[in-house]
């Protein structure tokens, strides 16, 4: 991670690829495989890409600063 200057959480499947743990436990069945979580963890979007991406990430940006007004 130091080396790749890898700064956001990532995380290793094993040696054996699509057939490991990460990808079982959350159905994985391509890569890459894009999962938008919320500040629980819960999956919020999954495959999306360019457009869609952005406006999953936007949407929990905006609910995030929305829940932060409202515990003001």
């Amino acid at each position: 991670m130091v080396q790749e200057k890898i700064s956001w959480r990532s995380f290793w499947n094993g040696p054996k690829g699509t057939d490991g743990p990460i990808s079982k436990a959350w159905n994985v069945r391509s890569w890459p495989t894009i999962y938008v979580l919320d500040s629980k963890g819960v999956i919020r979007s999954k495959g999306v890409h360019e457009k869609q991406l952005d406006e999953a990430v936007d949407d929990l940006l905006a609910e995030m600063a929305n829940e932060g007004a409202r515990s003001k």
